[in-house]
């Protein structure tokens, strides 16, 4: 079991996480402790924030008042609502939170059941509780919990536990969270040799990174700035410092990140480019041949996206043997090949290109269909003209839906 604990002073923020989850069908709440909510069980936010702020104290001696923790049981300890709750309630007491407001959500929207519990951490007279080594006596009780419950022992697996590399939503809340994640698994799980290189990686995932430099006391210095942005690429909210997040997403850090990447390259250590992309390829040939049913093929092509090499192009010309029998099985299969045009961070407009489309049109090809990758109504038909240009010079005609079963064609 592992704990993790947060603090900060955005009520609203943490709340707006989890409730969006709760909205979404991917939380519930377990229980609360000492909220003033009403008795028809009523979670809204608004009633948490009321409840919240009338046993916050007036005057604060801390930025901080704000718990946020999420408690994460081994991927193979199934627990029951009950034993979520009891956890959760001892965890709390041992902590020495125990009399605090709070409440506990179980998030399903991983394979691995967790809880977060959002709640105040500071006393009548606004001072913080005791958090004298916390995250010590934080990792204490877990091992405490994990023998009371018969659970997995965690503590080895805990430094081997990686953020999920996952894109930041803005609306969610708790941005700086989100944004200090996805750094991290960017940085943790992938290469690159440039900083721009770098910026596109954390582009398709809408988070911007910009150097900054400057002097103090007469000497230099420079750094990292992180921005949460939407869909459009446009940044949102306030930036983060990393040095807020943490040393290893600094600008040392990724220097040396970058300059370990270029030693691999280099001393042949990180796989080839050609071995990769074919590999790649492979796997959509078998995706192709899924035994359920489908429509799309989506996204071909999108590894040009992050991938950790100068030249992220993957051309027709050189692999043409794989991208064939690909377009070859859709065709055969009667499938639609979609032409998507969210392309953060590859060297094209659309995914994929014009060079893999007219060959798909040459072999027989003409189901086609647009997709913007739209995750808020500003992006929706993004680029569209520059798609439907490109599609008509190849020589297709119209668009295919599916719909129902059947597959509607749309004119150009």
């Amino acid at each position: 079991m592992v704990a993790k604990i947060s603090t900060g002073g955005n009520m609203f923020g943490a709340l707006a996480y989890n409730q969006n989850k709760v909205d979404s069908e991917e939380a519930k709440v377990l229980f609360s402790n000492r909220m003033l909510l009403g008795e028809d069980g009523n979670f809204s936010i608004g009633e948490c924030m009321r409840s919240f702020e009338m046993q916050m104290p007036v005057q604060l001696s801390t930025k901080k008042p704000i718990l946020h923790i999420s408690i994460n049981p081994h991927p193979e300890d199934v627990l029951t609502d009950q034993q979520l709750s009891d956890i959760a309630r001892e965890y709390m007491q041992k902590l020495g939170y125990g009399d605090q407001p709070y409440l506990v959500y179980k998030h399903t929207d991983i394979d691995r059941h967790h809880i977060h519990i959002v709640g105040l951490r500071v006393d009548e007279s606004g001072r913080p509780l005791n958090d004298r080594f916390e995250h010590r006596r934080s990792k204490q009780i877990t091992r405490e919990l994990e023998k009371k419950y018969n659970l997995h022992p965690a503590e080895r697996k805990e430094r081997a536990e990686r953020p999920e590399l996952k894109k930041v939503d803005y609306a969610a809340g708790d941005v700086k969270h989100q944004v200090g994640n996805t750094v991290k698994a960017a940085c943790y799980g992938y290469r690159f040799q440039s900083f721009g290189e770098y910026k596109a990686l954390l582009a398709a995932y809408n988070v911007c990174a910009e150097e900054v430099k400057g002097e103090v006391n007469g000497k230099p210095y420079q750094g990292i700035v992180y921005s949460a942005t939407n869909d459009k690429g446009e940044k949102v909210g306030n930036p983060v410092k990393a040095s807020r997040i943490g040393k290893s997403v600094g600008y040392e850090a990724v220097q040396r990140r970058m300059e370990k990447s270029g030693e691999l390259i280099k001393n042949g250590k990180l796989k080839d480019k050609r071995e990769i992309y074919s590999q790649y390829l492979a796997r959509v040939k078998n995706s192709v041949e899924a035994p359920y049913d489908y429509d799309i093929i989506g996204h071909f092509t999108y590894c040009m996206r992050c991938a950790p090499y100068e030249d992220k192009r993957l051309r027709y010309a050189d692999y043409s043997t794989e991208i064939d029998a690909i377009l070859r099985r859709i065709i055969e299969r009667g499938k639609i090949l979609e032409v998507n045009s969210s392309s953060y961070g590859a060297p094209c407009d659309f995914l994929p290109d014009e060079d893999i489309l007219g060959r798909y049109y040459e072999l027989g090809g003409r189901r086609v269909s647009f997709a913007s990758d739209a995750h808020d109504v500003s992006r929706v038909l993004d680029k569209r003209e520059k798609v439907v240009d490109a599609l008509k010079k190849i020589g297709f005609s119209c668009v295919t839906v599916p719909r129902r079963g059947e597959y509607i064609s749309v004119e150009l």
